[in-house]
């Protein structure tokens, strides 16, 4: 008999020992502003969930239902029912407040949580009234993440941001929220803080240490507007317009490649309109820096490129009406007409691996255009004459 009260005592201090509390956790969502999670607590014995209501108006009562679950909220089909209630009514039994403002402390016990379970939904299955929380983070070290993090973006919203710098700086530091974009966040926004602060020499240093750190572009952002956070094509962008701005053009060049070839942005879905869009956003980019350096015939021969290689050129409206402007201001319609033709008219073709490979000379460099199938030479001078670009001659 002593040896059992002794097992048992040492299972209760075990059962403690191993408890994770979780104060005031993160919610995602709520039926109820007036009723509130204080904290939950994880054992090797049971969860329980500590809930306040706080009455707002006169009469008025509260119960929680025989019915009441939590469920893995990302796995709705993991469910565990209630095991008992404490402090709290149960329905159609209630406790009637005696004021307004009066405060209602109560506990509700559940089975064992999995240890992999890290966000719970709690829902009162009820007919009337009833109340629930989304997606409740029931770890500690989330829940603190969290709260860090929001705590550096009420900071930034406000504009403090010698106290959003702190607390991001921090994140970097400790890599707190290393496994999901809050990490990535974090490190992202020191040198946009310091670009706001017009501090050029510290947010240069902190772009190039994100491009440089463990950040992953193809992580996911947790956003309906963005699938994938794409920080270091970014800071890529960032930087070069800190560079073109500061007149360091070749810099700028430089990121704007690194942007598109190290750092390609990371799309929702291969071939999406958001990536089509960035293209053509570093295409126009590129060509402003050539213009400010008025490199014009180089920037005249960049989008000629791309127009003809891009496989999405039925949506460069805005790179062919820019090739035709500079043409028309930098060239010469007439001309650029008359030795555009005579180099297509000396256009070169091989035939390779079921592939037409073009060549032809033009304004001082070689152009090279592949094409799946079989094509003439024909074929490819009236696709070539077909962009906006080259009706616009006429």
């Amino acid at each position: 008999m002593k040896a059992l009260i002794i097992s048992l005592i040492t299972l209760f201090f075990h059962a403690q020992s191993v408890a994770q509390t979780i104060v005031k956790p993160v919610v995602g969502a709520k039926s109820h502003s007036s009723l509130s999670i204080q904290r939950v607590e994880r054992s090797a014995l049971s969860t329980i969930i500590y809930l306040s209501v706080k009455n707002q108006t006169t009469g008025g009562w509260f119960c929680a239902d025989r019915n009441i679950y939590i469920e893995n909220a990302e796995n709705e089909a993991d469910r565990y029912d209630i095991l008992q209630s404490e402090g709290i009514p149960t329905c159609p039994e209630r406790h009637q407040f005696s004021k307004q403002g009066e405060v209602l402390n109560f506990k509700l016990f559940f089975p064992v949580l999995p240890k992999g379970i890290i966000k719970i939904n709690l829902v009162e299955d009820c007919a009337d009234a009833c109340f629930f929380f989304n997606e409740v983070i029931v770890d500690a070290e989330l829940n603190s993440e969290i709260k860090l993090f929001e705590e550096a973006f009420v900071h930034y919203s406000k504009r403090n941001m010698g106290e959003a710098l702190r607390i991001f700086k921090k994140m970097v530091r400790e890599k707190i929220g290393y496994k999901n974009f809050r990490y990535g966040y974090a490190f992202y926004s020191i040198p946009i803080i310091y670009e706001r602060q017009k501090n050029v020499i510290e947010a240069e240093k902190w772009y190039l240490k994100l491009l440089l750190s463990d950040v992953r572009d193809d992580m996911s952002s947790e956003s309906l507007k963005d699938k994938y956070t794409n920080y270091k094509h970014r800071a890529c962008i960032r930087l070069a317009n800190l560079y073109r701005k500061n007149l360091q053009y070749p810099k700028a060049l430089q990121f704007l490649i690194k942007a598109e070839s190290e750092f390609p942005y990371q799309p929702d879905i291969v071939g999406d309109y958001k990536s089509i869009k960035t293209e053509i956003d570093i295409l126009l980019q590129t060509v402003g820096v050539y213009k400010e350096m008025k490199a014009y015939r180089t920037a005249i021969n960049t989008l000629i490129y791309r127009i003809l290689t891009s496989n999405h050129s039925s949506f460069y409206d805005k790179p062919e009406a820019e090739l035709s402007e500079l043409i028309e201001q930098h060239y010469g319609s007439k001309k650029f007409h008359t030795q555009f033709n005579l180099a297509l008219r000396k256009m070169k073709l091989q035939q390779k691996n079921g592939q037409t490979h073009a060549a032809f000379n033009f304004n001082s460099q070689v152009f090279k255009i592949k094409y799946f199938g079989k094509k003439t030479k024909a074929d490819i001078i009236g696709d070539i004459r077909g962009h906006a670009f080259y009706k616009k001659l006429y």
